[in-house]
């Protein structure tokens, strides 16, 4: 009422003539207070304030049935027989022929309007008539503010002028927010709908209006219930620019609603006291099995009995369409099939609208799949991608093999067949490489044993037609290669190039190198695929004759294998990359062979042919990496690194950096250790070698009562091997 005063001593100040009809809510939105200013040019000569309990101009009704919207008032949509008719006629109208209706009322998210206007003189040719206003036309009026507190009637946000065609075609010259002339964001909306069904003595027009795009930026946001509205229809009767002769209006008849809301009327949505259907959450099932809908998630906003009314798809037949819980047999299905079932809930008054439930019906064996693809099987192909529907075994195999589980098992020993297990369902990758050529399928048998088979073919290839072998299988384990004469395709890391060749590697592990005699460009660091010829040069396990290369993706990361400093370079190293630590004894600049000695007495000769030229220094300590060779005396290390990796302070060290004792020993044993040594595993070996006792990151302390009396060897390591052995002997 303060504002109402404070309004009505505003207007008393003014100099013109006007009666003024205002509106306001108060909070609970269930009183209506009216006042009208008399105003002179000179004094106000009355004012009378009404306060009276009113109803708005227009009830929207709630319903659950959205409409078809088609251009066609039928049975398939909510309209009713009560139309209300735009009885205000614009007073510069010069023609009266046409009449209009419409219906308005309310989903759970959008308006619903039906528009009916009878016209025998259709005239909507925009070369004749160019502007939109002055064909045959109707326009919607909303305003979502009507609790903003502001009355002067400016468009904002929340405010539309809604303009369509006889014909039905939305103009972007409508008007929206503060004077926006496009409705963009209205018809972009995907939930936004309107037709129209002409006739040369009428037509019919459609709408849905999604409340989110009409109140979309509202600040405050919509209260839900009240708005402003008004309907205008326009006939053109003359077929030219400047023709239109009669507008009709619900509300008003100012021809002011494209600018100011005040001529709206004040419409109130009617309280939804439908109840809510909730058919559940959508369900997976076998075929063949017992499904049980769920209804009881339902209510009813004041608790009235609920009845049921569900409807199942064709060839679904339910236990009962009325309980809250029906149930059916799932059917057979070849493939994963979904069924829809919708549920109406009433009570007592009023139906809900329908809620779905989707049950997806999976066939009873595995569904499985499998990409048809034609890949080779000497390793350069990606993993096969299997995908099942259930958890449980699953196979790529040749489609010789029998399709039962005793046959695929079978088959894995012979190269047919690949297998893993899903713990749940999903994608496994499975790696073909090896395998036998030939046509695969894949399979998934299930945890209850049921089988599923995929109907796509892999095509496994053959790439040169020798066997594929592995680096350790070419060595063979021995100083001459058993495939010695023989063709033969592996893959390997390129290590290094040197010479007439490179080194390759397929583990990190003894055995697991080889020399390639070929003088293709290759880098170090890249896979490859090669198909050659094996034989013994030089003392070295070669593979010549090169057929084939081909890069491929990587193999392994290779990192440098640690020779135990007690340990001699042989065979079982040849072709690969270690590092080795030892003393140098004599300084000076090395370019050829040169000398390192490890902390147990092993000698290793390292070449410099690759690396250069490398200044030692007398009695330092190195780490050299490098590949493993043939030398005329056994093998050497072809350097690629060096690095000064302990310096030591006399010839006297590790020995002296490092002690053990007592010795002999009772019960436990000792050690004094450097602080720059850190000692990381102790280990105890009797007089034949046996080990004993290990200790890991062992304390100064070491306990030994559980060792008989004897002699024994201890052996100190870092992290970079063996670096003290002593022989002590236990009392």
């Amino acid at each position: 009422m303060k504002e109402l005063k404070r309004m009505i001593k505003k207007f008393l100040h003014l100099n013109v003539s006007c009666v003024y009809k205002m509106v306001h809510f108060n909070k609970n939105y269930s009183y209506l207070f009216f006042f009208i200013f008399f105003i002179s040019t000179r004094e106000a000569n009355a004012i009378e304030i009404i306060e009276t309990l009113a109803a708005p101009d227009l009830i929207v009704y709630h319903t659950p049935v959205a409409p078809i919207v088609d251009g066609v008032v039928d049975a398939n949509d909510p309209w009713t027989d009560d139309w209300i008719p735009l009885s205000e006629t614009y007073m510069n109208s010069t023609t009266f022929a046409m009449s209009s209706k419409f219906q308005i009322m309310a989903g759970d998210d959008a308006f619903y309007v039906a528009i009916v206007v009878n016209d025998a003189t259709p005239n909507n040719d925009p070369s004749k008539i160019p502007n939109s206003y002055d064909r045959d036309c109707n326009e919607l009026y909303f305003s979502m503010d009507t609790l903003s507190g502001e009355y002067d009637g400016a468009y904002k946000t929340g405010c539309w002028q809604i303009r369509t065609q006889r014909e039905g075609e939305i103009l972007n010259d409508g008007n929206s927010g503060a004077n926006y002339w496009n409705i963009n964001s209205l018809i972009n909306n995907p939930d936004y709908q309107v037709a129209s069904v002409i006739s040369s003595t009428e037509y019919t027009q459609e709408f849905i209006l999604p409340f989110s795009a009409l109140t979309e930026g509202m600040n405050p946001a919509w209260d839900g219930k009240f708005f402003r509205f008004d309907i205008a229809t326009a006939d053109n009767t003359t077929g030219v620019a400047g023709g239109r002769t009669q507008q009709q209006f619900w509300h008003s008849n100012t021809d002011n609603q494209w600018h100011d809301t005040r001529c709206f009327g004040i419409a109130m949505l009617e309280e939804d006291h439908s109840p809510t259907a909730k058919a559940g959450p959508d369900q997976l099932a076998k075929a063949g099995t017992t499904v049980t809908l769920n209804g009881l998630a339902s209510t009813d906003h004041e608790g009235h009995l609920l009845t049921y009314q569900w409807t199942a798809p064709e060839g679904i037949i339910l236990s009962s369409d009325t309980v809250s819980n029906p149930t059916f047999m799932s059917p057979a299905v070849t493939t994963s099939t979904d069924y829809t079932f919708s549920l109406i809930v009433n009570n007592g008054t009023i139906n809900s609208s329908s809620d779905h439930v989707v049950i997806t019906v999976m066939p009873i064996n595995p569904i499985v799949f499998v990409p048809a693809v034609i890949v080779f099987n000497d390793g350069s192909a990606a993993p096969i991608v299997v995908t099942s529907s259930e958890a449980g075994a699953v196979y790529l195999a040749r489609d010789d093999v029998a399709a039962n589980e005793v046959a695929l098992i079978a088959a894995i020993v012979q190269r047919k067949a690949v297998s893993t297990t899903l713990t749940t369902p999903g994608s496994v990758n499975l790696n073909v490489e090896g395998l036998v050529p030939g046509q695969y399928r894949a399979y998934a048998i299930d945890l209850s044993g049921n089988l599923g088979i995929a109907n796509n073919v892999v095509t496994l290839e053959d790439l040169t037609g020798y066997p594929y072998s592995s680096i350790i299988q070419i060595q063979g384990k021995t100083d001459a290669s058993p495939w010695a004469g023989q063709r033969v395709q592996t893959r390997g890391v390129v290590t290094v190039v040197f010479g007439n060749g490179f080194y390759i590697q397929d583990a990190n592990k003894a055995w697991g190198g080889v020399f390639v005699s070929d003088t293709a460009t290759v880098i170090a660091g890249s896979s490859v695929d090669i198909t050659g010829t094996v034989s013994e040069v030089d003392g070295q396990t070669t593979i010549g004759s090169v057929e084939n290369l081909l890069v491929i993706s990587p193999v392994i990361s290779v990192t440098p294998v640690a020779i135990d400093p007690s340990t001699v370079l042989s065979e079982m190293y040849e072709g690969i990359f270690v590092k080795v630590f030892g003393r140098v004894s004599e300084g000076g600049y090395k370019n050829a062979d040169w000398i390192i000695s490890s902390v147990a007495g092993i000698d290793y000769t390292i070449n410099n042919a690759l690396y250069g030229v490398y200044s030692a220094k007398k009695d330092n300590r190195y780490m050299v990496t490098g590949i493993v060779m043939p030398d005329a005396d056994g093998y050497k290390v072809l350097a690629i690194e060096i690095l000064e990796y302990l310096p030591i302070m006399s010839i006297e060290d590790p020995l002296n950096a490092i002690k053990v004792f007592p010795n002999p020993f009772d019960e436990s044993i000792s050690l004094s250790v450097s602080n720059d040594i850190v000692i990381t595993k102790a280990v105890f070996a009797n007089i034949s070698g046996q080990k004993v006792k290990e200790v890991i990151n062992p304390s100064n302390t070491i306990v030994t009562n559980e060792l008989r009396e004897g002699v024994y060897f201890i052996s100190l390591y870092t992290t970079d091997g063996i670096i003290k052995i002593e022989r002590i002997v236990k009392r």
